[in-house]
């Protein structure tokens, strides 16, 4: 296709040229060769403007995806660098098409989309008409959430380890950050982790 609109402008930009013999239009003049070379820019002005349907797009963005990623503000604490070309654009799609909530559902969803399987757990205040045997949580838990995943990454001391670190410490930094991001400004998050054995 492109060989066929190059040409279509060579032909539109040499009828453009007066005529007589001062104006040759033989293809091994000069002048033809200059008139090609005119339309090797428009050619590629017209390949761009094509290329453009297809940056518009996040799915198949290529030279775009770096605006399409600082317009939503990526890589941000939570996300890092240095990730590959397709997990750049996964993030980017995962950032512009989630709903957004604050559901215990939302969160589950919002963990999934890191690759964990959490728990929630909600905590009710101890009133008068609570049972006796309920757990004795005063009313700043209202605003509490226990948020329970497999522990990926444990590290133990080890005799190389510093005095002060401690025995065992765990954690997903990826999936806190991305919890606290979305969390209201009133509700507290706990993280809690088991064994994945």
């Amino acid at each position: 296709m492109g060989g066929r609109v190059m040409a279509d402008y060579t032909a539109a930009l040499a009828s453009l040229l007066p005529v007589g013999p001062a104006w040759p239009r033989e293809a091994d003049t000069r002048l033809m060769q200059l008139t090609r070379a005119m339309a090797r820019e428009f050619q590629r002005v017209d390949d761009a403007a094509r290329l453009l349907e297809e940056e518009a797009d996040p799915n198949t963005a290529l030279l775009a995806l770096p605006d399409f990623e600082r317009v939503y503000g990526l890589p941000d604490e939570c996300t890092g660098g240095g990730d590959t070309f397709e997990q750049r654009r996964f993030r980017l799609l995962q950032k512009m098409t989630m709903p957004g909530g604050q559901s215990a559902a939302f969160f589950k969803l919002l963990a999934e989309t890191r690759g964990y399987d959490i728990e929630l757990t909600s905590f009710s205040p101890m009133t008068c008409e609570s049972p006796c045997d309920q757990p004795v949580y005063g009313s700043e838990w209202a605003y509490a959430l226990l948020i329970t995943a497999p522990a990926t990454q444990v590290n133990e001391m080890t005799c190389q380890s510093a005095c002060d670190e401690p025995l065992r410490s765990w954690g997903e930094s990826d999936l806190e950050c991305t919890m606290r991001r979305h969390q209201h400004a009133h509700t507290i998050f706990h993280f809690a982790y088991e064994d994945a054995a």
